[in-house]
């Protein structure tokens, strides 16, 4: 179900598949470093797992979005609510560089990798409002 037929209530409910993404990039990112397997060199030497940031941060903010983007509230309200769950999940990816620095065996902090959490978000929320806020792109 991409689209309900009324608007709704952004209720707990609808936030469970972002939650659950949610855990899933918490333990892909505190995993130890021996846990991680060792890709071919194609992989790092093209810089593959900044894209695979951006992949799982986009997809964590659009998972927090979604049930926004269908709801009752006014456009205006969609999209600030749209920038503080960009924000907050751009403050997020920081944050686990910080735990993975300080707090998984292996692991360190990488400005990059912050940087492409962002774009990420930044992809996610821009995608976002072009897709639940085009009719105010059309007057």
């Amino acid at each position: 179900m991409l689209k309900p037929r009324n608007p709704i209530k952004p209720t707990f409910p609808y936030f469970i598949p972002a939650i659950v993404w949610f855990l899933l990039v918490l333990y892909l990112l505190t995993m130890p470093a021996t846990n991680i397997p060792q890709l071919d060199d194609w992989f790092s030497k093209y810089k593959l797992d900044k894209l695979a940031h951006t992949f799982l941060f986009a997809i964590l903010t659009i998972a927090f979005i979604w049930p926004v983007g269908w709801s009752y509230f006014s456009n205006s309200r969609k999209y600030h609510i749209f920038v503080k769950i960009g924000i907050a999940t751009s403050i997020w990816g920081l944050a686990t560089e910080f735990i993975q620095k300080y707090l998984v065996i292996g692991r360190s902090f990488e400005m990059a990798d912050w940087a492409f959490d962002t774009t990420g978000v930044i992809l996610a929320v821009v995608f976002s409002k072009y897709f639940f806020l085009k009719d105010i792109f059309n007057k």
